[in-house]
């Protein structure tokens, strides 16, 4: 870095949100600066082989939804990688039951979910999801169908109230209300009951929403995303490791004349007269307490450390903080455990009942009925290890030749559990080694009920607590990956926080040029975050209006398999038929 540089502007934090940020306003023209305070950038996409040479433990993420972003075609990302990195999934989300059943969804034909619903013996339930397909299908405007609006609300657009009346007013029809404003009053649980008879696709429902960190008991509009993901879900996962796609991002950013600085914590946004002007580094960053101007500050970080921390009460005022410790909340706790498997694991009664599970990426076992479910995700609320804990697995090598050597197979488990166990003491009990080894154990029993052989199958394991998370990273308050709630007190949702100075969802913020990245909506990994960031920061700076920034959600794979120069997953998949 030179002595004294300026840029238009800094991004703090090399999450994939700040590294797709920094990518499109880099490329519309303007000097953009990232700041990572760890040594190599990626944020939750960290991979290592920490427990045993040869097997990558993915702690954070495994999969994504980078499929359907408009990332590929506006940034070119075939260019830096892209192809080579990621997999589309026919199979995604599945569910076995303690009968031996199965449930398994397509990612991209809803006929094909419909018939296993079908073979769970619930015609009506099947009925539904071709209706809802058929509505999502039809034409929200002139060049837009539903499901895709749908999908850009999530992903693509900002948390504004005028935003999250058409989100209401598209989903309302499908639950049969009249007045779409009766949706946010229902949660989950109950949105269920009105879409669905069936108690093992209920319980589906449930368990795939836990999986993508939308959870059933919120009211407010996040129920409604319970009912409808199994219709619209889809999965990818990049070969090698989650960390691999970073990389994408990371040679996308340096290629257009981006500069990341990785060991740069930042100790301080730099504020006067009320805006942004840079930051300063830590003393203990490569570059010990340099000050760094910009015209605009973008922080990739949650809004409850970057202005606890980094800007403080005297730029904001009381109030403000309070509000942001009161209403800010971390909810999506991960703890994961990663094994080394001598084989790849089976599910033999579950793959009788329907083959297709065994190229499923990702499911939950546990629970056996709706109502075990809710029993086991109120204890986990209320600060309890659950008797029948919920475990969702994942096989993020079943498609991927660099993870699936016959000596090496990797199988992940990410379990939803309390941040503070309050029967053993609070956050403390995870570095009680008896605690732990409980929590392995109970995991493993469930595997072994449904995959016999299991623990004679297992070489090794590695438990990632929660304070595991949150020292790995602070940004990860109360080991939240995910950056926050999707309740209604939450900045998501069209603000109903209502902290003063905040607006579309926190992408603008109390300090003028000062603007979010993290935490402004539920994009899941897909970069949606940074992407809607970028998109008001370049319309401020008069930058927006580029001939190369016009695709939206869906459009790369629709082209791709169009084209049919997608490398496909496998010869039968389903979109090359």
């Amino acid at each position: 870095m030179e002595k004294q540089e300026d840029f238009d502007v800094i991004i703090i934090g090399s999450g994939v949100s700040g590294l797709v940020c920094g990518c499109y306003l880099q490329k519309a023209g303007l000097k953009v600066a990232i700041f990572e305070m760890r040594e190599e950038a990626g944020g939750g996409r960290m991979a290592s082989e920490m427990m045993r040479p040869g097997y990558p433990v993915q702690q954070c993420v495994w999969g994504d939804f980078d499929i359907v972003m408009p990332h590929q075609l506006n940034l070119e990302l075939d260019r830096y990688g892209y192809q080579e990195q990621e997999f589309a999934s026919d199979w995604g989300a599945s569910m076995i039951y303690q009968d031996g059943t199965c449930m398994v969804n397509s990612c991209w034909d809803p006929t094909l979910t419909a018939e296993k619903v079908r073979r769970l013996g619930s015609e009506k339930d099947a009925k539904k999801i071709l209706e809802t397909a058929a509505y999502l299908n039809e034409p929200f405007d002139a060049k837009t169908p539903r499901f895709v609006k749908f999908m850009e609300l999530f992903f693509t657009e900002p948390w504004t109230w005028e935003n999250y009346d058409t989100f209401l007013n598209l989903s309302a029809p499908i639950f049969g209300f009249s007045d779409p404003y009766e949706l946010p009053m229902c949660n989950g649980f109950e949105l269920l009951d009105v879409m669905y008879e069936s108690d093992k696709f209920k319980l589906f429902c449930t368990s795939a929403a836990i999986g993508a960190g939308v959870y059933p008991h919120h009211t407010g509009g996040a129920g409604i995303v319970v009912s409808i993901l199994p219709i619209v879900v889809f999965y990818a996962h990049p070969k090698h490791s989650c960390h691999e796609m970073a990389h994408v991002y990371i040679r996308c950013f340096r290629a257009l004349g981006g500069k990341l600085f990785n060991s740069c914590p930042v100790k301080k946004v730099i504020v006067s007269g009320g805006e942004a002007k840079g930051v300063v580094l830590d003393e203990h960053a490569a570059y010990p307490g340099k000050e760094v101007t910009a015209k605009k500050v973008i922080t990739n970080l949650n809004p409850r450390l970057t202005f606890t921390e980094l800007v403080g009460e005297e730029h904001v005022g009381k109030r403000v903080i309070q509000k942001l410790k009161t209403n800010w909340t971390s909810e999506g706790v991960l703890v994961t455990i990663s094994y080394a498997l001598k084989e790849r694991p089976r599910f033999p009664e579950a793959e009788k009942f329907d083959p297709d599970i065994r190229h499923s990426l990702t499911g939950m076992m546990g629970p056996s009925s709706h109502r075990d479910i809710i029993r086991a995700w109120g204890e986990r609320i209320a600060g309890k290890v659950a008797e029948n804990p919920m475990a969702n697995w994942c096989l993020p090598h079943i498609d991927d030749p660099s993870q699936t050597r016959p000596d090496n197979c990797c199988a992940n488990v990410y379990l939803e559990l309390p941040y503070a166990i309050y029967e053993r003491g609070g956050a403390k009990a995870w570095d009680d080694v008896e605690f732990r080894r409980m929590v392995v154990d109970k995991i493993a029993d469930i595997w072994e009920t449904h995959s016999p052989g299991f623990k004679k199958n297992v070489l090794d394991c590695w438990l990632t607590t929660p304070l595991d998370m949150e020292r790995c990273n602070p940004n990860y308050y109360r080991a939240d990956d995910g950056g926050g709630a999707t309740a209604p007190h939450h900045m998501f949702f069209a603000n109903r926080t209502a902290i003063e100075g905040f607006d579309k969802g926190g992408i603008v913020t109390p300090i003028k040029n000062l603007y979010g990245s993290g935490s402004v909506g539920w994009p899941g990994t897909s970069g949606g975050c940074g992407y809607k960031a970028a998109c008001h920061v370049a319309e401020e700076m008069g930058v927006r209006n580029q001939p190369w920034w016009t695709h939206r959600v869906y459009e790369y794979i629709t082209r791709k398999y169009r084209e049919k120069s997608y490398v496909p997953l496998k010869p039968s998949s389903i979109l090359d038929k």
